[in-house]
């Protein structure tokens, strides 16, 4: 009878303990909220990531397939075929969810729901996209109002730039892109970036018109040229040394982040291939779906929900129309803070003992403690992470320029993204000419689409 009984506890122990496997921690925040109200079950990390929607496929084909609890990228998931195709749990019927969608940005809405139902939970946006630097742009002396938004245009400021460089217009370090490597930076650096910002954008623009890779060698080649040669130009003009500790201005700033534009004043540069084209930023969004075989739809639901209710004020600011400005947490503190240093040292001059030195050293310090109260009073900046106006600049444009692309066999992760990325160093470094690169994708392109990759 006693061996009777310790199997049963035994037996129903094991039958209620669960095992979810997901990449959240059971040591993090979500995690912890999770297990205090379902301590049964265990968050177990599974053993692979999948990189890319290839090896989602492999995985769920063979029966290897891990997670009920995933993260999915637009950049490298192909996500709407996924969810097509029944892979990610109908999460339609969960209201938090359902709320959270629909205050979602349409084009946001769109990269989580098929027909109507939802397949997943946003939970952040990141942009690609770069900006005119007015500083740099400045102190070049560039026209105020030459803001490019063909790549045409842009290889017409950096000639100008060339021709002020060539004519040592300006005494500032500046140059077009800061920041080089100088171990790696070479005659085909910027020719190599130039490449890809052509073939990116030229690509980007097809999937957004829904139409076949295909690549015009009449648009191109000459683009291509063109491009090759400023960066040559380029890297014979710009000064870049290893032992050069001064400063160094970039005309353009590369701003790939989870920050909107509209945290900064700076110009979008645009990049389409012609003016004709919609203006486009590309952006991926963080997903967190759940696996349609899960043998805990319920639970893994409710996980969703709680990763939702984790969403940092300013995710959240990214993401919804509705959104609020992000006031600086610790702004109160700050303000309170310099309130004090100034009021110290105003008590320390109401003593008529100071000698001058001491006085004038107070004053000066007084002095600074002001500026800096005034701009904590004044700046929206410093009161808030994204500001009343920041954001409206934000709800105003997104609409127009934001464009989710999925991941194509171009793309980085993608089966000829490895192939792209040496056949553009061979077109910078002078190995292959235009035609032969043009002629190269379109080859890769026809072989790929012939086999319905």
């Amino acid at each position: 009878m006693t061996l009777v009984i310790c199997f049963c506890v035994i037996f129903s122990g094991n039958a209620e303990e669960i095992v979810l496997k997901t990449l959240i921690s059971e040591d993090g925040k979500i995690g912890k909220m999770f297990l205090e109200k379902h301590p049964e079950v265990n968050l177990v990390e599974p053993a692979n990531y999948y990189m890319s929607t290839t090896e989602i496929y492999q995985a769920i084909l063979t029966g290897e397939y891990e997670g009920d609890v995933f993260p999915l990228t637009t950049s490298i998931h192909n996500v709407t075929p996924l969810m097509e195709k029944g892979y990610c749990l109908d999460l339609t019927g969960s209201e938090l969810i359902e709320e959270t969608v629909e205050r979602l940005y349409p084009a946001f809405r769109e990269m989580l729901t098929v027909d109507g139902k939802i397949y997943g939970a946003p939970t952040g946006v990141w942009f690609d996209y770069y900006v005119i630097s007015e500083e740099a742009w400045q102190a070049a002396g560039m026209p105020a109002d030459l803001i490019p938004d063909t790549l045409d245009e842009l290889f017409d400021c950096a000639e100008l730039f060339c021709d002020k460089l060539e004519d040592k217009e300006f005494e500032e370090k500046i140059s077009l892109l800061s920041s080089w490597d100088a171990t790696v930076y070479t005659e085909s650096s910027y020719g190599e970036v130039f490449t890809g910002w052509i073939v990116e954008n030229y690509i980007m623009q097809l999937k957004y018109a829904e139409l076949e890779m295909n690549f015009d060698p009449d648009v191109l080649v000459p683009l291509l040229n063109r491009g090759r040669e400023l960066g040559k130009r380029l890297y014979e003009l710009e000064s870049h040394t290893v032992t050069d500790e001064s400063k160094e201005l970039g005309l353009l700033d590369d701003r790939s982040s989870s920050a909107w534009a509209g945290t900064a004043y700076d110009p979008i540069v645009f990049m389409r291939i012609t003016d004709d084209e919609p203006k486009l930023i590309s952006a991926q969004l963080s997903i967190w779906s759940a696996f349609a075989q899960t043998e805990y739809p319920e639970l893994c639901v409710e996980l969703l929900e709680d990763i939702l209710k984790m969403n940092s004020e300013k995710d959240c600011a990214f993401l919804f129309t509705d959104a609020e400005p992000v006031v600086n947490p610790n702004y109160e503190s700050d303000l309170a803070e310099q309130r004090a240093f100034v009021e110290q040292t105003q008590k320390k001059l109401e003593n008529p003992d100071l000698d001058w030195a001491e006085r004038q050293d107070l004053e000066e310090n007084l002095a600074k403690q002001q500026r800096v109260l005034d701009i904590l009073l004044t700046s929206d900046d410093e009161k808030y992470v994204l500001s009343p106006d920041k954001l409206k600049m934000y709800q105003e444009t997104i609409g127009n320029y934001l464009y989710f692309e999925e991941p194509n066999f171009f793309s980085a992760n993608g089966s000829q993204g490895s192939t792209l990325e040496n056949l553009e160093k061979q077109f910078a470094a002078g190995v292959i000419s235009a035609e032969q690169f043009i002629n190269e994708l379109n080859r890769i392109s026809r072989m790929i689409q012939a086999e319905g990759e």
